[in-house]
């Protein structure tokens, strides 16, 4: 017979555990509804044939409050005592983590604040020096034009004293642009 392949392998051993589960599965229900109605019978009835599960814990109970104990009490009091001290501690710890954040951001913030304190500054000298370079250029500008002396009209130093005419500047000629 041909051996089949993993697949073929596969769909079968699923096959068998479907087949499995149901049988099972119907072999649980019956068992735990038919034994369950069983023992309500019983309780409703009064025939005990056999004491119920939770008669036999209390029993168990009742015989060991008589019996001395296997262990020793807890002190509450140590234990609050120590889980205080343990909570203390991690309470300093998350305080001290938080001030460390707290005192970084601000630090961060105060760096921020300077920077752009700083940065508007020196806008402010930057449009200062500026200003002042145009007020230099200009001033070059106007030292460099010829000084020009304008005309002040008639001049007299007393009354007695000959009248004197205001010099006129010449006026710029060009080469051969007269009348000829």
């Amino acid at each position: 017979m041909a051996k089949g392949g993993f697949w073929s392998d596969t769909f079968e051993q699923l096959e068998q555990l479907g087949t499995s589960t149901v049988k099972q599965t119907g072999q649980a229900v019956k068992s735990v509804t038919i034994g369950s109605l069983q023992k309500a019978v019983q309780e409703l009835t009064g025939g005990a044939s056999s004491p119920p599960s939770s008669d036999k814990g209390i029993e168990k109970t009742e015989k060991g409050q008589g019996q001395k104990q296997n262990h020793t009490p807890i002190d509450t009091k140590i234990l609050e005592e120590g889980y205080k001290k343990q909570d203390q501690q991690k309470i300093m710890d998350v305080r001290q983590k938080l001030w460390h954040y707290f005192n970084l951001e601000k630090h961060e913030e105060k760096k921020a604040t300077e920077n752009t304190k700083r940065g508007e500054e020196e806008r402010k000298r930057k449009e200062e020096w500026e200003k002042e370079e145009e007020k230099k250029r200009k001033e070059e500008k106007v030292k460099q034009q010829p000084f020009v002396e304008t005309p002040k009209g008639k001049e007299r130093r007393s009354i007695f004293a000959p009248k004197k005419v205001a010099k006129r500047s010449q006026m710029e000629t060009r080469v051969g642009s007269g009348k000829q």
